[in-house]
């Protein structure tokens, strides 16, 4: 599976996949820490109860994607699209400012604002 390889080469210190077609990967329960996931398609993408600590996520699209369970401490949210089509529960560590509502992550702005239409400098 490719969610099993990318954590493999990210457990040997491999941290940069820029740009890479992701759409659909499981990568749940896998510790993507530091990774940098940049221009990177993750639509429909399950991180359920994955560690994504830190991880850089700039201009992703995660639409589709499920975060349930998932840990996202230190990433900046604002730098992707797509968060309220995504999917996260009452178990889903999001970074200050963030929150998750009727199962989507939601930024300080409001119920429902997409991460690109609110200030950058509030999360």
């Amino acid at each position: 599976h490719r969610g099993d390889a990318f954590a493999a080469m990210r457990a040997r210190g491999r941290v940069k996949f820029v740009g890479l077609q992701l759409r659909g990967t499981d990568f749940s329960g896998k510790s993507l820490v530091g990774s940098d996931l940049t221009g990177s398609d993750l639509r429909d993408a399950s991180f359920r109860k994955a560690n994504l600590t830190g991880i850089v996520l700039a201009d992703t699209n995660v639409r589709g994607a499920d975060f349930s369970g998932a840990r996202l401490v230190g990433v900046d949210m604002a730098t992707a699209s797509g968060w309220r089509e995504s999917k996260c529960d009452e178990q889903t560590t999001l970074p200050i400012g963030w929150t998750c509502k009727n199962g989507a992550p939601v930024g300080r702005e409001g119920e429902g604002a997409d991460p690109r239409e609110t200030s950058r400098d509030t999360f």
